[in-house]
């Protein structure tokens, strides 16, 4: 992959994310405000970095954790996200 094409992975995938997130907040029907609880411990872009790392090298979700400096269960998490 192209450094330009994984530019233009990231850029759509951000996109597509703020979208979806949108979409879902609009729906939902909130007792307490939004915007409070714990904080994504990765990006979006490291996100689809580890996922498309994982998918290349299947590397263990421990070892994925370390090379991006996340708990092995951070790890797990993002890619099921």
């Amino acid at each position: 992959m192209e450094y330009e094409q994984l530019q233009q992975l990231l850029q759509n995938a951000e996109r597509l994310y703020h979208e979806k997130q949108a979409l879902l907040d609009s729906k939902k029907v909130r007792i307490i405000a939004g915007g409070v609880g714990r904080k994504p411990q990765l990006s979006i872009p490291e996100q689809i970095i580890l996922t498309l790392f994982y998918l290349r090298h299947r590397k263990t979700f421990q070892i994925l954790g370390i090379q991006f400096g996340v708990s092995e269960s951070t790890a797990n998490d993002t890619f099921n996200y």
